[in-house]
């Protein structure tokens, strides 16, 4: 099951409110994906997704088929031993998030609380943040004398399907950055210590991700590592990983340089001492860099060698609870590396599905 954005946890609060509330209606092109754990609820037009558990499926399945949210009540009133009081504060709470996901049509009243209002903020800043990452705010260019420019042709749909984003600062599109943003805001709630790192970061719209998801949460001791060579792929070395002659021809391209990468942290105001930049060739950087614990994981380095020499290097730094992301489980090199690194290491921790090409790992709790 995919986990691209906060699992829904059902909180408490003290406050009530008489306020009846109209009823609601579930949009049409809402779509769900079952399975016995857990129930995943996409807005397919938005690409905007809420996971759910137990009491977030029964929440959901009582809605659609009620409309109503005291009918939502007191149907779960029957199914779980909770105060009713209790109950249709809950209920509220996760409809508004429906709402805000678009996945809800009605005049919802919001839960009037300050700590509502701060989570709000924290999402818009977010999602803005995101849209940014992903050349969603630019206008397309215009059409050339030759006809229309490929990159306005391709950005709409690749940026949907998760392909890439043009313009933007980052490749990996929708998905894969709705999963680095959930994973980081996952660690920061459920208080898993450690940094943020990427190896392989491209123009760094990753690892501004991880950074802003740290601002939102007002987090002042972690820190984001941005590893590169900032001189593009490397040269493989075939005598060691004979798999990696592919790569040969793609040595020192996609490079973008260590003051761009640095100048677009700038442009989101989000660079500071707490964004580590490590420049190198893994082989040279990972075996000493200077970082003592990991939250959060990424890797995105494509090649066998690359991705063996940062699993080797920094995996043991993972805290118990952190993650590890693989953007490029979808290529051969890539997938063979991590499949060689988890049988040695005895490593059965579920991998979980992000999309086509990237999939991620919890690092199990002993």
């Amino acid at each position: 099951m995919t986990a691209l954005n906060e699992r829904v946890h059902v909180m408490s609060t003290n406050e009530s409110s008489p306020t009846p509330w109209d009823e609601v209606r579930v949009i049409s092109h809402a779509h769900e994906e079952f399975d016995d754990q857990a129930c995943v609820v996409v807005n397919m037009v938005t690409l905007e997704l809420i996971e759910l558990d137990e009491v977030g499926r029964s929440m959901w399945t009582a809605l659609r088929e009620t409309s109503s949210v005291d009918k939502t009540v007191s149907r779960l009133l029957e199914e779980f031993d909770a105060e009713a009081e209790q109950l249709q504060s809950d209920v509220r709470r996760f409809t508004e998030d429906l709402r805000s996901l678009g996945l809800v049509e009605g005049d919802i009243q919001p839960v009037p609380t300050s700590a509502q209002a701060s989570r709000d903020l924290r999402a818009r800043y977010l999602d803005l943040t995101e849209r940014a990452l992903l050349g969603l705010l630019y206008k397309a260019p215009e059409n050339g004398p030759q006809g229309p420019d490929v990159d306005s042709l391709l950005a709409g749909y690749a940026v949907n399907h998760g392909l890439r984003s043009m313009p933007g600062f980052t490749m990996i599109g929708f998905p894969r950055l709705r999963n680095v943003r959930a994973l980081a805001e996952y660690v920061m709630n459920e208080q898993i210590p450690g940094d943020f790192v990427e190896t392989g970061v491209w123009r760094g719209g990753a690892t501004i991700m991880m950074k802003a998801v740290l601002e939102a949460h007002e987090d002042p001791q972690r820190r984001v590592w941005v590893c590169d060579s900032f001189e593009g792929l490397p040269v493989p070395d075939i005598e060691r990983y004979p798999d990696d002659a592919f790569w040969a021809k793609s040595a020192g391209k996609i490079a973008v340089s260590l003051d761009d990468v640095r100048e677009n942290f700038a442009a989101f105001g989000l660079l500071d001492d707490r964004v580590e930049f490590l420049q190198g060739w893994f082989s040279d950087t990972m075996p000493t860099a200077p970082i003592h614990q990991i939250a959060l994981l990424r890797l995105d380095g494509d090649l066998h060698q690359s991705t063996t020499e940062v699993l080797e290097s920094l995996y043991a730094k993972v805290t118990p609870g952190g993650f590890v992301i693989i953007d490029d489980y979808c290529i051969d090199t890539c997938r063979a590396a991590v499949e060689e690194f988890r049988a040695k290491h005895h490593i059965t921790a579920e991998l979980q599905v992000i999309d086509w090409s990237a999939v991620f790992w919890q690092v199990p709790v002993i």
